[in-house]
This record gives C-alpha cells, sequence and structure tokens, in this order.
C-alpha cells in the first residue's frame, strides 16, 4: 500500500460540521436573548409550558456551552493540520513520503483500525495530523499513565517530550521500541531511577 500526502495531514471535515451546528445552538440563543425567538415556540414544541419568562439565559447559556465545545475541538484540529503543513513544508512533502514508501520500519495502528496513527522511518517518526521528529533524536521511551489511559512517550535528546498517539495497551509499544532500536540501539526503555538519571546526562551533553 502507498501512502499519500492526505495520509499525513487530515483535517476531519466532521468537525467544521459541528463547530456550524455550535454557531447555530449559540445564535439560537442570542435570539431568545433578544427576543427575536418566543418561549411560546419551544412550549409549543413540547407540548406544555415548560418556561416562563426570565428562562431565556437557560437557553444562551446551553447554546453558549454547545458552541464553546465544538469550537474547542474545531480550532484545535485546525491548529493540528496547519502545524502539520507547515511540518511537512519545511522537511519536504516527498521526502517524507519517499521514507514512509520505501523505507518504513513499523506503521502503528489503533485498535480495530486500518489506518496507521504514527510511522516509523529510518529517519523519521510521523505522527500523523500531529508532528514529525527525527527518530535519531529520540533516546528514551516508556509508557506514561494519565487517566488510567496508557501513553507511549517518547523522550528527546534536547529535553522535550513528544507523544506520537500511540496508546500502549496490550504491549504494543513494544514494536515501536524494536523499530527505535534499529536506528538508535543506545535507546533507553521504561521508566527507572536509572534511565531517568540517564536521561538527564544525555540531555545535559546535548546541550
Amino acid at each position: 500500500m502507498k501512502y499519500g500526502f492526505n495520509d499525513l495531514v487530515k483535517f476531519r471535515s466532521g468537525n467544521l460540521i459541528g463547530f456550524l451546528i455550535g454557531c447555530v445552538c449559540l445564535l439560537i440563543g442570542v435570539f431568545f436573548m433578544t427576543h427575536v425567538l418566543s418561549l411560546d415556540i419551544v412550549n409549543d414544541l413540547v407540548g406544555r409550558q415548560a418556561f416562563h419568562e426570565g428562562s431565556e439565559p437557560v437557553f444562551l447559556l446551553i447554546g453558549g456551552l454547545i458552541f464553546l465545545i465544538f469550537a474547542l475541538i474545531f480550532f484545535s484540529d485546525l491548529a493540528g493540520y496547519s502545524k502539520m503543513k507547515k511540518k511537512l513544508d519545511e522537511i519536504g512533502a516527498d521526502k517524507v513520503l519517499d521514507q514512509i514508501n520505501n523505507h518504513l520500519l513499523y506503521a502503528a495502528k489503533k485498535s480495530g483500525s486500518r489506518k496507521p496513527v504514527c510511522f516509523f522511518t529510518e529517519e523519521y517518526i510521523v505522527s500523523v495530523a500531529n508532528d514529525i521528529i527525527p527518530i535519531n533524536d529520540v533516546v528514551w521511551t516508556y509508557v506514561h499513565y494519565q487517566n488510567n489511559s496508557p501513553f507511549y512517550t517518547l523522550k528527546l535528546a534536547e529535553g522535550r517530550e513528544f507523544r506520537p498517539g500511540v496508546m500502549a495497551y496490550n504491549d504494543c509499544h513494544v514494536p515501536c521500541d524494536e523499530a527505535i532500536r534499529k536506528v538508535n540501539p543506545n535507546l533507553l526503555v521504561g521508566y527507572s531511577k536509572e534511565n531517568a538519571a540517564a536521561y538527564k546526562a544525555i540531555v545535559k551533553a546535548h546541550k
């Protein structure tokens, strides 16, 4: 299977639809507040006198919350899309795709999904719709638990932490480590005081 540009940079059209729905909900709330819409309309729909005068702020609050939720999702997705596109422009999309299609070490997929969330190549780790980092920069990997969810975490020689989007269920992070080890045989694996101290020394030497 050959991967293309759209497999790396994704903007979910469903998030745009959700954002537009949020805008409509907010607008409806404003209309109720400004009495452009009447509470009688809602009461007729529910078939009883459920809302009385003074209930208008409830609609604005609900509409505002719906708008806020969809807006956060939409703009987060848009920011990720822009960031990934810019990174591909900097490195060269053709170069990255050549690495993925001809020098792929491992493609990590979500459980039950056919499409990879992350590509490990001889030069790069490409986290779909997220970021691209040189695989040589990864010196320590471990599983970090947050809210009982295991996140595969990479630590870079410069001191930065990077999460490629791989959820470490059922030891699915193990082949990811094996792919990185092919490039960096001295990779530190697993969280321990010894590895934390070794990593600190690596970062200090890198600076």
